[in-house]
């Protein structure tokens, strides 16, 4: 399970999303691997593999999405890269990726990306 909180300013309402992880098999870096550094389930050994967690990525997105937040940045995944393991670095390559798939576009504000409707189909 994957719980991101969300605390808008100035108000200081707090939104928290959760997301399900089903346990990933474990997976051993080989040379060449994309393969991001974090424990599924803490203690546990287990490790996403790249697509697993470019998939979980992708979910919180849709998680962001779901609860009405049209704009989101790395600082908004602070609470899910300590659960995942994953860094902001690899979350701020995969916001970068998602925009270049159409899924966010630029703001003109730097570390800050507006969310596009999942396109079906």
């Amino acid at each position: 399970m994957i719980e991101i909180r969300i605390t808008s300013h100035p108000t200081g309402t707090e939104l928290r999303l959760t997301v399900h992880e089903a346990p990933a098999p474990r997976h051993e870096a080989r040379d060449g691997d994309d393969h991001p550094s974090t424990s599924l389930d803490e203690g546990a050994g287990r490790r996403f593999t790249p697509e697993e967690a470019r998939r979980s990525f992708a979910r919180a997105l849709d998680a962001f999405e779901r609860a009405g937040r049209t704009i989101v940045g790395p600082k908004d995944f602070t609470d899910w890269c300590d659960r995942t393991g994953l860094s902001r670095p690899w979350v701020s390559a995969r916001l970068k990726d998602a925009a270049l798939r159409g899924r966010l576009e630029a703001t003109g504000i730097p570390g800050r990306w507006r969310l596009c409707p999942r396109r079906e189909g």
